[in-house]
């Protein structure tokens, strides 16, 4: 069901918070959070989507009903060439990527080459001590994990 939160109070809960449209897996209302200041986000003016290439004349169509004015791209510029989003006619889009960058992203990277060559299952449990021996570790140095790391 699509719904239109602002307009009826009854969908202003959690139950309703999920939006569903043909294109996206995680699109949500985000009023009704608490702010920082003990106030809540407004209902029916803040939404939260994943990529938007893939949305279907229908959702275009009901994201306009919304009112969104505002489109903010947080992906790479990678993700956004491979599947560029598709906006609805009359909402402004502003791009602004949140990618791994500086220090961090070497980080990242070793993270991601050693989570490729590692088989990973939930049957021993490691102590700090042993996970020194696995690369992966080098860069996580975690209490306790539940694992059984395999080279393949």
């Amino acid at each position: 069901m699509k719904v239109i939160h602002k307009d009826n109070p009854d969908f202003q809960t959690e139950e309703y918070r999920k939006i569903f449209l043909d294109g996206t897996h995680n699109t949500r209302e985000l009023g009704g959070y608490e702010t920082t200041d003990g106030k809540k986000v407004k209902w029916g003016v803040l939404y939260r989507s994943d990529k938007l290439s893939d949305l279907s004349t229908d959702d275009q169509e009901y994201l306009s009903s919304l009112g969104i004015k505002n489109v903010i791209d947080f992906r790479s510029s990678n993700e956004k060439s491979e599947d560029p989003d598709l906006i609805p006619d009359g909402m402004r889009y502003i791009q602004l990527p949140i990618e791994a960058d500086g220090a961090i992203r070497p980080k990242v990277e070793q993270m991601q080459n050693l989570y490729q060559n590692t088989k990973v299952s939930t049957k021993t449990s490691l102590k700090p001590s042993q996970t020194n021996k696995n690369p992966l570790f080098s860069i996580v140095q975690p209490e306790k994990i539940e694992l059984d790391l395999q080279q393949p």
